[in-house]
């Protein structure tokens, strides 16, 4: 489930760590991460992944997303990445990027459905897009 994640946490108590680091956080002055629990309407409390930004450097933000692998191919990640950069863009992101690898094929295509471009390529094997504040997407 998590051969495609450059970060995050491979057992519970990594998991655990995340999660504490992800409340810090949000208490930070000024806040660089913004994330956010995906759940569906008819499961409320039941977390199927997660979706947020991180302010990279001044107006860019970079978006990451994760589901459950039975939760793929229903749109959620795509649902989430969309109103995750409507949020980096009402917090004045000039842009907001997503990074992915190479092989992951349905993570380039939630990028491709917000409306982002592909850009350089940040090193070997891994993808770059990017959508500007006014383009449409």
């Amino acid at each position: 489930m998590t051969r495609f994640i450059a970060w995050g946490s491979a057992s519970r108590e990594e998991s655990a760590r995340q999660l504490e680091i992800a409340v810090t956080a949000q208490a930070e002055k000024p806040r660089r991460k913004y994330f956010l629990a995906i759940e569906r309407l008819d499961q409320p409390a039941h977390t199927i992944g997660d979706c947020g930004f991180t302010w990279i450097e001044p107006g860019v933000a970079e978006i990451g997303y994760f589901l459950e692998p039975e939760f793929w191919g229903f749109g959620y990640a795509t649902e989430a990445a969309k109103f995750i950069i409507d949020l980096a863009f009402d917090l004045d992101a000039k842009q907001v990027i997503a990074t992915c690898d190479a092989a992951n094929g349905a993570s380039e295509m939630v990028m491709k459905r917000c409306g982002m471009c592909r850009v350089h390529e940040p090193q070997p094997g891994r993808l770059r897009y990017a959508i500007d504040h006014g383009s449409p997407g």
